[in-house]
């Protein structure tokens, strides 16, 4: 009877797996409200804006897809045909939404000032908590605002109800559904001085909209000293009746190293560069805020230079915690410093460079761990902390001898793509790929400035498109996509390593499960390749990444993802023809890209784990049989895991008891039967959730 028991609890627990198993993946399911079915299958043009500066810079968010809707939209600054109401002399803002993944789009516009025009747009779909119908969700957009004279005066935000009746050339005259927020003239006393919030757009299921800009001392462009940074503004949407009530926290640089003015003590501004980013989880209880900048107080030399300022919250944005520097002397991170140069005053300091040139992204996983993208530079001054941006040039003989480089482009020595890892406590990291090209040149004199494909406007300055790393996941954060450009050096002129011909490039990651935080084992994907459009192959300018994907499918070892792409450049010959033009109408490309990886190692909800893992144990077997005094235990692993081994009498009580280390592949492990009495025995296998019992006749 108690045989019997044992027999049936274990039968017992095998179905409970089986339930468990199911429920991982209905939780998957229920992420995703709709799967895709015939997505679009190849590049197409949904619109078009005046000129490239809309699209300018990667850390924006003007890309999304919402899963909850199955809707993807895509926020953009108007073409100089397009007749906006108020009428707004191509400054007008427009947004692009389709609710078949890309088959089909709508459109209407969302910002329209006489006096004001939208620019560096973001933005995504707001829906009120409980609702499907996205006729009762809104399309909400942020950006920097200009007036007639081309000077920054803000932000503007804008808000608009979706469905049929609302897609028209005409902004939302709803009270609040247009709010100039910022610098003077106009002032608000709640937002406070928030400058270009045009970065790290995030709706989250908490019912927020949050977006990021920057604190600047000074913001105009033409100013002797530049823009003054001087902190971060996180700027909160709140929905009310239609509207958004927005509101501002402050992050001040106290804790980075900051000059002065020589000629003005008291004009201060902070050692920051590029564009700041951030990331929240799905429930917007964890968020992540970065610049990259020279911290104040470096633990050692190691911790020094230009590398990720990170502030983390844990209950909704109420506080902010700064996450400690990574520690770059820690054996953690030796490879990368084997890939980088000492500095030309202390050949035995290497001061790795965060460089926002290539782009930064980040994303928060099923962990709540920061993902953050970036690639490194050489230090190459370490005398004066404003020089501390300073990184080396490369010349290479295999190139026209003036083709000058930020990296030497030879084995062990090419630009890499970092995934920077933290909980808010440590540091980890993974190498994701390396580039083939870097970015070109943007002013005269600077390594690539000739082959760079755009026009240069009057002063001689050219728009760069680089490799705008981005990161993207499913909902839930269990799968983690990168996206990057870079060129096929064999089809350019003298196989220089400059990124004027790009292609987009995908690779995955798993996240949990086990093993955990590990790369898709097929090669990357070349999105720009698929359906062979000759306007997009080689031609991938100034592309986004949807930070939301849909998942689709996984069946070990094959997971199936839909990601929106767009592309943006202004010739559309077949091929388009250099140079790219930055002032005449561009063209939005839009793809919905459907995406297959490799992940034999087991997917990150541990389904495809927990297959191997039963397989394993199933098919496991005991030899000798009969057996004295020992016997083995042969299981064939497909990954490396725990096994415990428990002997049972025929009355259920545990008479030997192991644990063993198994690795992939074969394993023999030997059970101990001394001082065991001849008779019949059960031994219960089990690997995590999975269990087997075999039949074992001591003699």
């Amino acid at each position: 009877m108690i045989k019997q028991l044992f027999l049936g609890l274990l039968f017992f627990s095998t179905l409970n797996y089986f339930a468990q198993e199911e429920t991982i993946e209905n939780i998957i399911n229920t992420q995703v409200a709709f799967p895709i079915s015939s997505p679009s299958t190849s590049w197409t043009i949904i619109g078009g804006s005046s000129n490239l500066f809309g699209v300018l810079e990667s850390e924006s968010r003007p890309l999304q897809y919402h899963s909850a809707l199955n809707a993807i939209s895509f926020i953009h600054t108007c073409s100089n045909s397009y007749s906006a109401s108020p009428a707004n002399n191509a400054g007008a803002i427009v947004a692009h939404i389709s609710t078949n993944t890309g088959n089909n789009w709508d459109s209407t516009c969302i910002w329209s000032d006489s006096n004001y025009s939208g620019a560096f747009p973001q933005g995504g779909i707001f829906n009120p908590p409980g609702n499907t119908n996205i006729n009762s969700a809104y399309i909400v957009g942020t950006g920097t605002a200009k007036d007639a004279s081309g000077n920054y005066n803000g932000g503007w935000y804008a808000s608009k109800q979706l469905g049929t009746a609302n897609y028209n050339y005409t902004a939302s005259t709803l009270s609040g559904a247009m709010q100039l927020l910022g610098n003077a003239p106009v002032t608000n006393s709640v937002v406070g001085k928030s400058d270009f919030p045009s970065f790290g757009f995030t709706s989250t299921n908490d019912g927020k909209i949050r977006t990021l800009g920057r604190i600047c001392k000074n913001i105009n462009l033409n100013s002797p000293s530049g823009i003054r940074y001087r902190g971060l503004s996180l700027v909160k949407g709140t929905f009310n009746s239609g509207v958004f009530n927005w509101t501002a926290d402050s992050l001040m640089f106290n804790n980075v190293i900051h000059t002065y003015d020589s000629a003005n003590a008291n004009n201060k501004y902070k050692m920051a560069i590029g564009n700041p980013v951030m990331a929240w989880n799905d429930a917007g209880t964890v968020g992540y805020i970065i610049t990259v900048a020279v911290r104040a107080a470096s633990s050692n030399s190691q911790s020094m230079g230009y590398q990720p300022v990170v502030w983390v919250t844990t209950n909704n944005g109420t506080s902010w915690n700064i996450v400690p520097s990574i520690n770059f002397a820690s054996p953690t991170f030796s490879t990368i410093l084997k890939r980088l140069k000492p500095t030309e005053t202390d050949s035995t300091l290497i001061i790795p460079q965060f460089n926002t040139s290539e782009g930064i992204s980040a994303t928060v996983d099923a962990n709540n761990k920061l993902h953050f993208l970036s690639t490194i530079v050489s230090t190459r001054s370490s005398i004066a902390l404003d020089s501390m941006n300073t990184s080396y040039v490369y010349t290479m003989s295999v190139n026209t001898p003036t083709a000058t480089y930020k990296w030497p482009h030879i084995p062990g020595k090419r630009p890499c793509i970092y995934d920077f890892m933290t909980d808010g406590l440590t540091w980890t990291y993974k190498t994701i790929d390396s580039l083939s090209t870097e970015a070109p040149g943007g002013f005269s004199g600077k390594g690539g400035y000739a082959e760079n494909p755009i026009a240069a406007d009057s002063t001689g300055v050219k728009l760069v498109s680089d490799a705008r790393l981005q990161l993207s996941r499913i909902p839930g954060g269990q799968y983690i996509f990168y996206s990057w450009a870079e060129s096929d050096t064999n089809f350019i002129t003298g196989s220089l390593k400059y990124n004027v011909n790009p292609d987009i490039k995908v690779k995955c990651m798993s996240v949990t499960g086990l093993p955990s935080y590990q790369l898709s084992s097929s090669a990357k994907i070349n999105i720009s390749s698929i359906g062979n459009n000759l306007q997009v192959k080689g031609k991938s300018l100034m592309h986004y990444m949807s930070p939301l994907s849909n998942y689709v499918s996984y069946s070990d070892p094959t997971l199936i993802v839909m990601c929106p792409f767009t592309i943006t450049h202004n010739n559309n010959a077949q091929p388009p023809s250099i140079p790219y033009s930055p002032i005449l109408n561009n063209s939005h490309f839009y793809y919905s890209a459907t995406m297959q990886f490799s992940l034999p190692q087991g997917d990150p909800m541990g389904i495809g784990f927990k297959e191997n893992i039963l397989g394993s144990v199933s098919n496991s077997y005991v030899y000798p049989n009969p057996a004295s005094h020992s016997a083995i235990l042969s299981i064939d692993m497909k990954d490396n895991a725990v096994v415990n081994v428990d002997v049972y009498n025929t009355i259920g009580q545990q008479v030997k008891s192991s644990k063993h280390t198994a690795q992939v592949g074969e394993n023999n492990l030997n059970i101990d039967l001394s001082n065991l009495s001849s008779g019949i025995y059960l031994v219960n296998v089990k690997v995590g959730n999975a269990t087997s019992t075999k039949k074992l006749i001591v003699q």
